[in-house]
């Protein structure tokens, strides 16, 4: 199997349940309720990947997922996170790690919601404002199908062309759950209003504090 590309396009499709691993599924009699979607929007932490799921590749033999993220300036959290002091929430890349687990599970078929179940992991840098794009590299280490889908593997994140990894994390778990064992909340419908209300509150707050603070509305 050579190396696939999943496009910046294709990637957005998964976060709606529309990109051709969902059609597939959809098509074999899938509940639409119960395929894995990544997170929508400023929570999505991949922009693009590339895989080879052979079993003589990667670092354990078990196949590989790399993928990147374009970091820009005006990114949400670099404005509250802190005030005055942009750096990214380690929270986040860390879920951005736990995303390509999750895209992995999709890419191979598997039917389910993705939760993150397990994993160690240690913080040697950090990103800020400066950094223009982030790079994650998984290694499968061990699959299970049954019970329920299960995936184990090692996350290693980068900030642009560094050599060494701002991020470790080790022995990653990822488990599908199946209809049945989550709540679903189909009568969930946001606020569209209020959302939109407190985001443009946090914004100008964050935009005073800049003001008064540094004479500008920059870093």
């Amino acid at each position: 199997m050579a190396e696939i590309f999943v496009s910046e396009e294709e990637i957005k499709k998964v976060s709606f349940g529309e990109s051709s691993s969902h059609k597939k599924l959809l098509e074999e009699g899938a509940d639409f309720a119960w395929i894995c979607r990544l997170p929508h929007g400023p929570m999505k932490m991949l922009d693009r990947a590339w895989y080879d799921f052979d079993k003589d590749k990667g670092k354990y033999g078990k196949g590989y997922l790399r993928a990147e993220k374009d970091i820009k300036p005006d990114d949400w959290y670099f404005y509250s996170h802190f005030l005055g002091d942009p750096v990214m929430p380690g929270t986040i890349g860390l879920d951005g790690c736990y995303q390509c687990l999750g895209l992995t599970l999709l890419l191979l078929g598997h039917r389910g919601v993705a939760r993150a179940l397990a994993g160690t992991f240690e913080y040697t840098g950090q990103v800020l404002t400066s950094v223009k794009k982030t790079t994650y590299r998984m290694d499968i280490k061990r699959i299970f199908s049954k019970p329920s889908p299960l995936l184990i593997a090692d996350v290693d994140y980068f900030k642009d062309n560094d050599k060494e990894p701002i991020y470790k994390l080790r022995d990653a778990r990822m488990g599908f759950f199946r209809e049945g064992e989550l709540e679903r909340s189909p009568s969930y419908r946001p606020d569209w209003e209020k959302v939109r209300a407190t985001a443009l509150k946090d914004i100008e707050e964050s935009r005073q504090y800049y003001l008064k603070h540094f004479g500008g509305e920059g870093f």
